[in-house]
């Protein structure tokens, strides 16, 4: 059975809201190169069904198993695949957001960097 025509769109949507497993396939994309085919091999199922799974809402981490649990049995993928996969993305997200403290850091010296001028350089040589 073919998919409707709106459901191409909506799984590209998907992948700009992080509250989407769409969000997820996308990012596993970006970060691991993985191809929509790949993904699909990993979690054992089909390309239609990876679509399908695109548009589910992510598991509530607070009823995690239950969430995963309804999403595996509704369209037939392997539970624990399945949280593999999420709890893996999760991670790399996780990982490739820069936390607060290092970004304050880093900007703080960035712009004592800048405080210096050039005449101050020639400044120093001088000193030597």
């Amino acid at each position: 059975m073919t998919p409707p025509d709106w459901t191409k769109l909506a799984v590209r949507k998907s992948r700009e809201h992080a509250w989407t497993l769409g969000y997820l396939f996308d990012l596993a994309h970006r970060l691991e190169n993985l191809l929509p085919e790949d993904i699909a091999t990993e979690l054992g199922c089909s390309r239609e069904v990876l679509d399908q799974l695109a548009l589910c809402r992510r598991p509530d981490k607070e009823r995690f198993a239950e969430h995963l649990g309804i999403i595996a049995e509704r369209l037939g993928v392997a539970p624990l695949a399945l949280a593999r996969f999420i709890r893996r993305m999760d991670n790399l997200e996780k990982d490739a957001q820069p936390s607060e403290p290092a970004g304050d850091v880093l900007r703080g010296t960035l712009l004592a960097a800048r405080d210096r001028s050039e005449e101050d350089d020639e400044d120093d040589e001088d000193d030597l």
